[in-house]
């Protein structure tokens, strides 16, 4: 038998979204894309590296998620990293910002509790119609950012694009593949 001595957490600076985390980690977040339709999705992608116990790291809180519709995350743990991919949709054009988004966590080594805060990503929503009439009134090729809007949409995986072309299909038996 091994005696372990366990401690609780302390209540003193305990921020209110501490939700169990132990460790000492950093946070790195990217959105792309950056410049969207009304609508159309964002991808938030927070990546927590570090020391600890990655199965109590829960969800970075993103802060004013108002304006937007938030889908729940796709989750995936590496060795050395978990990786939270969020979907956001922009409801309003007045939108200019993404977080700031924030993890709290107990450091056991400092024997404090910890926050990382990565400010806010800028974006830019349009209107659909607004981009539509500058592209028309242009009559000029579509510029490269506004052509990633309306083609290079990047989705998350619960969320289904409608398909305009079905491809070729071909006949096995009785059935068309």
């Amino acid at each position: 038998e091994l005696p372990i001595k366990i401690l609780a957490l302390p209540e003193e600076n305990r921020p209110d979204d501490f939700s169990g985390t132990v460790g000492d980690f950093s946070l790195k977040v990217d959105v792309s894309p950056k410049r969207v339709k009304v609508g159309d999705p964002i991808t938030v992608k927070m990546t927590v590296s570090g020391n600890g116990n990655f199965a109590t790291i829960s969800n970075p809180k993103i802060s004013n998620v108002e304006a937007f519709k938030v889908y729940e995350p796709n989750v995936e743990t590496k060795p050395d990293a978990k990786v939270f991919e969020q979907v956001l949709i922009p409801m309003s054009e007045d939108i200019g910002k993404v977080g700031p988004v924030s993890l709290s966590f107990f450091d056991p080594a400092a024997e404090e509790y910890k926050q990382v805060v990565v400010a806010a990503i800028p974006i830019d929503v349009v209107k659909t119609e607004q981009l539509k009439a500058q592209i028309v009134e242009r009559k000029k090729p579509v510029l490269a950012e506004q052509a990633s809007i309306l083609k290079d949409e990047v989705f998350g995986k619960d969320i289904v694009f409608i398909k305009e072309d079905i491809g070729r299909l071909t006949k096995r038996g009785v059935f068309l593949y």
